[in-house]
């Protein structure tokens, strides 16, 4: 391989101190092309399409879910739910 010129080898020589960083480059292309495209980064995959669901807020008391008990001045029983969302 003949020593490249192009910008991005420049930048890399200089960073890295790599005399063909043209070679490094092939090289990892060469590893990308034999990965399968279930674990190929540039291959879209149906995760990158799920939409992001807010968990089910539901009432506890209905299910027999925990609740604290105030054993404090001024301590509520709030619902565990409560306790995860801010409440």
């Amino acid at each position: 391989m003949k020593y490249c010129r192009c910008s991005s080898c420049q930048v890399s020589r200089v960073i890295t101190g790599c005399l063909h960083p043209s070679k490094c480059y092939v090289k990892a292309q060469e590893l990308l092309n034999s990965l399968e495209n279930k674990w190929d980064p540039s291959v879209m995959q149906p995760e990158d399409f799920e939409e992001y669901q807010k968990p089910r807020e539901h009432d506890n008391t209905k299910c027999g879910g925990f609740r604290f008990q105030g054993h404090h001045p001024g301590h509520t029983g709030r619902h565990i739910a409560d306790l995860h969302a801010g409440v």
